[in-house]
């Protein structure tokens, strides 16, 4: 019998694809964690994140995660993080672009992966600047 976490696991992921094969939705990922802080700033960090995306009217599934940062000139594995798969229309394309920019930035992110209109996928480094 499943967890309700893999049944949570399972939707999330189930949403995401949905918006990603949404032909209409721009998509990125994000998230305020980093691995130099407590669980307890991380936490706080992401609901400061989550009210932003909220603010911004963006939709957004929460998503469990990982990524392998570079901490101090070392690479660090980090496997346990919730992210957010933010989507909005192909219309709010450079909206979503600068907010997640900016975003990264204040977070202090490596990279943010990115996928346009066209359904390009890449990651974008959150030091670049916010387009015009």
């Amino acid at each position: 019998m499943k967890t309700f976490n893999e049944y949570l696991n399972e939707a999330s992921l189930g949403r995401f694809y949905q918006h990603l094969n949404n032909p209409d939705n721009v998509i990125a990922v994000l998230t305020a964690y980093r691995n130099e802080k407590t669980k307890e700033e991380n936490e706080k960090n992401n609901n400061f994140l989550k009210k932003f995306i909220k603010n911004a009217k963006f939709g957004f599934v929460r998503m469990e995660g990982g990524y392998v940062e570079n901490t101090e000139g070392k690479e660090v594995d980090v496997t346990d993080e919730i992210s957010f798969a933010i989507f909005t229309s192909k219309e709010r394309e450079k909206e979503l672009y600068n907010f997640v920019v900016s975003m990264g930035k204040k977070f202090e992110q490596d990279s943010i992966l990115f996928v346009d209109k066209d359904k390009k996928a890449s990651y974008i480094n959150s030091v670049v600047q916010e387009v015009e």
